[in-house]
């Protein structure tokens, strides 16, 4: 079984020598990134045994709501995977031949809902740095992210070279929401951050609240 998502580090894999088969029927991809270099190097649907992926260690998704988890699970397992996450190949590992790109969530829900294999595009992504931008582009749009894991993308992202504009454009935003609603919060204290954590309940202190503080950080 695939453990809790806020402890997951390691997974237990079960039988690296079942053969990946593909879907017979193409799949169209809704969503096109123009701007970015990775790019297919299937046109169908890879149906892929779970145990032979690994997540992205990078990913900039860190938090994952169980509750939200357990009814994607509740979903898969009544009428299947239907959207397809993304997945680049893996060298010189004998375990793991695929890393996740984007479908993390999806990837733990199906280990929950004990679903043999993972439906994906395999992508060809040039390094780290790229498939980073490209699972921000994917996930960023989506329910689950927190504030502070948005503003150390963000912060990431412009480490690796690009500006700000480039940043809001790829991330779907708005470059006032980029410099005033996210950047801001990088300037908290770490503990500031934990009491911004939904883990936190009802004693979470919102980004509103965050914001405000950051003034005076």
């Amino acid at each position: 079984p695939i453990p809790s998502p806020a402890k997951q580090k390691k997974v237990p894999f079960l039988n690296p020598s079942r053969p990946i088969r593909e879907v017979p029927e193409p799949v169209s991809v809704q969503e096109t990134v123009s701007s970015l270099p990775a790019i297919f190097t299937q046109d169908r649907v890879l149906d892929i045994p779970l145990e032979r992926i690994r997540p992205f260690k990078d990913q900039p998704r860190e938090y994952f709501d169980d509750e939200e988890l357990q009814a994607l699970a509740a979903s898969i397992a009544e009428i299947g995977q239907l959207d397809p996450g993304k997945v680049c190949r893996v060298k010189g590992n004998p375990e793991h031949e695929w890393e996740l790109v984007d479908g993390q969530r999806r990837w733990l829900a199906c280990g929950i809902a004990k679903q043999k294999n993972f439906r994906a595009f395999e992508y060809k992504v040039k390094d780290a740095a790229e498939q980073f931008l490209l699972s921000c582009v994917s996930n960023f749009c989506r329910v689950g992210h927190t504030d502070i894991e948005e503003a150390n993308a963000i912060a990431r992202l412009h480490e690796e070279g690009k500006t700000y504009e480039e940043i809001a454009r790829l991330l779907g935003r708005s470059l006032s929401w980029v410099r005033h609603l996210r950047l801001p919060l990088l300037r908290l204290d770490p503990k500031v951050h934990r009491m911004m954590h939904p883990s936190q309940g009802k004693d979470r202190i919102n980004s509103v609240v965050g914001l405000a503080l950051s003034r005076y950080a």
